[in-house]
């Protein structure tokens, strides 16, 4: 008798991360949307509240990487994401108990950084390398479906905070999040991938991308595959020669920090531009649903989009539309027509991802994978969240709160155009890679 294959049956399905990539950004809300909010209630000011988003990103700087680097060599993801977990929803519940004192407040989110917040790039690593592995993982889907829990806690945990207070958001950051850690004990890796076209097993993991996407050691372009040893080698000292030698990677990590300092000092004090229009609890759970709904479409759509267009290019795509998103909110009159402005979240932040994660994973060593995927966003969304969070507190309350949101576009596209001639525009010159004329 044929076995059945339900949709969770098997090692790394594309069910099993979407069920807690789901769970995981759920319990984010908790954090992103309504912590501020939170923290401004109980005494502190805006650029009080704005060092300690800044605090929640900032030891993820150090910790995202150096997590990253111990999957590398221990391959196990799964301990290391349900380890990190649950000490995140232990430091949450803590926070509201402290909440008027500062610097108690920053010092449990540099905790939570330190866990629980370093988790999204070595859970992004992990399901590439099953993709690698079994060929049968769909990172966009499963993305996509981190954002429609993001979006549904959103509107739903809006509406009930507004009835019940704020401070019912730390239970549920904590129920959320126990929830992603028992959905992550439940997946199974292999080290060993199946040959799609033989059934047999195979001990080199299939590629992503297209013959000429293939992922491959640095070359020429990155700055000379001399540098990196044998596989086995995954040294500290190792990763930081293969990082400084990739060229590409570092222009592409200098672009993309400067897009996240603009766009977290933006959405750090979004609940407080929601209010200052006439927005209520309600209308910043909405928000937030609306643009993390915007995402599925385009989170579902990215591997055909890296496929037909390039991850490289898809990326510059993504950055102008930040521009117009964000310079769209400083001329917001009302809650409805700043909501509308949150669809444009996905044509921006929905293909921005995705395709970052393509691109890095088109650049990487092979033995730095998950290393080079989890330093990216400990760059461009740790040193950009600490930068744009403290900047935009200070802004906010030296300057003004649309004056945040009037000069912030001028950063993204300033860092646009630095991603396109240093990454894009190089590979579009005749001659510049494979055969002539053809970009890469």
């Amino acid at each position: 008798m044929k076995k059945l294959h339900l949709p969770f049956h098997g090692p790394g399905t594309t069910a099993r991360f979407s069920l807690l990539l789901a769970m995981f950004w759920s319990s984010v809300v908790s954090i992103e949307v309504f912590l501020v909010p939170f923290l401004i209630r109980s005494g502190l000011s805006p650029t009080q509240a704005g060092y300690v988003m800044s605090a929640i990103f900032l030891v993820s700087i150090v910790s995202q990487p150096l997590w990253g680097l111990l999957c590398d060599r221990s391959g196990r993801h799964r301990a290391i994401v349900a380890g990190c977990l649950t000490a995140g929803g232990i430091v949450v519940l803590v926070i509201p108990v402290v909440a008027a004192s500062f610097l108690a407040v920053v010092g449990l989110g540099m905790l939570y950084s330190a866990t629980a917040n370093s988790m999204p790039g070595i859970m992004d690593s992990w399901i590439m390398r099953e993709r690698s592995l079994h060929g049968k993982v769909n990172y966009g889907v499963a993305r996509a479906m981190g954002s429609l829990g993001y979006a549904l806690t959103s509107v739903v945990m809006g509406r009930i905070y507004d009835r019940v207070g704020l401070g019912l958001n730390f239970p549920v950051y904590a129920i959320f999040v126990l929830s992603a850690v028992f959905v992550a004990l439940t997946v199974r890796t292999s080290g060993r991938t199946v040959d799609s076209n033989s059934g047999h097993a195979d001990a080199t993991p299939r590629t992503a991308f297209p013959k000429h996407d293939a992922p491959a050691p640095l070359d020429e372009r990155g700055g000379g595959a001399e540098l990196i040893p044998a596989v086995h080698d995954t040294g500290v000292a190792t990763l930081a020669r293969a990082v400084l030698a990739n060229r590409e990677y570092l222009w592409f990590l200098v672009a993309t920090t400067g897009v996240i300092i603009a766009l977290r000092a933006t959405m750090t004090f979004l609940p407080l531009l929601i209010y200052s229009v006439g927005g209520t609890n309600a209308h910043v759970g909405l928000a937030n649903s609306v643009s993390a709904g915007s995402e599925i479409p385009f989170m579902i759509a990215a591997a055909f989009l890296v496929k037909r267009f390039r991850p490289r290019t898809v990326l510059l795509a993504s950055m102008f539309v930040f521009v117009i998103r964000v310079g769209l909110l400083a001329f917001v009159g009302s809650p409805v027509q700043l909501v509308l402005v949150q669809l444009l979240h996905g044509p921006s932040f929905g293909v921005f991802l995705p395709s970052a994660i393509y691109f890095i994973d088109r650049i990487a060593p092979v033995q730095f994978k998950t290393a080079f995927q989890t330093l990216a966003p400990a760059v461009f969304f740790g040193i950009g969240s600490v930068v744009g969070s403290s900047i935009g507190g200070a802004m906010v309350d030296q300057i003004g709160l649309l004056s945040l949101y009037r000069t912030a576009p001028a950063l993204i596209l300033v860092s646009a155009m630095l991603f396109g001639l240093t990454v894009v525009a190089p590979h579009r010159r005749p001659g510049a890679t494979g055969s002539p004329g053809k970009p890469v």
